[in-house]
């Protein structure tokens, strides 16, 4: 009797595990699919890419860069405070580069245009440091670099993809 009983009580447990994962199977599977299928669009929408690839779709070689740097390159920045600090935080940029394509159809006009508004580069450059926090643009300069580089591109300052990066000679924060 009591191995009856036994029997019965693991094979009502079988059934229950068997319910268990049909329902699993049918209630999770889909929402984590769903879930994945919505951070992938979310992701192509933010055109963000698992490896980035920004520099193996460049259509120039080493041989065909040049670099303007700035005749006075030195600027100090004052950085947006943390919330609760009453001290300013700076950012000091000894030497500002910037490095263009030669190949580029604008290469001409925008290095001249560089060279007799360096004072236009500057400013652009302090506009976006100043945005951020000491720790955030510490954290994070190879990202304000490309919004710099965006920038500089844009319709607002030169119109073209002549320069190709910003390089600082010596970027210290206080």
């Amino acid at each position: 009797m009591k191995k009856n009983i036994l029997s019965i009580i693991m094979i009502a447990l079988l059934v229950i595990s068997i319910v268990l994962d049909v329902v699993i199977l049918f209630a999770v599977v889909p929402n984590a699919n769903k879930t994945n299928a919505l951070i992938d669009r979310v992701a192509s929408a933010v055109d963000l890419e698992i490896e980035n690839d920004s520099d193996g779709d460049a259509d120039y070689s080493i041989d065909d860069l040049s670099s303007i740097t700035f005749e006075n390159g030195e600027l100090t920045i004052t950085l947006k405070r943390n919330e609760g600090e009453s001290s300013d935080h700076y950012a000091v940029i000894n030497g500002i580069s910037l490095t263009l394509n030669t190949k580029d159809s604008d290469y001409s006009s925008v290095s001249t245009y560089i060279t007799a508004n360096e004072n236009l580069f500057k400013d652009r450059i302090n506009y976006i440091f100043s945005k951020y926090t000491k720790d955030y643009a510490q954290s994070h300069i190879d990202e304000i670099k490309q919004e710099i580089l965006s920038e500089f591109s844009s319709k607002k300052v030169l119109d073209s993809d002549a320069v190709v990066d910003v390089s600082f000679g010596n970027l210290a924060f206080q």
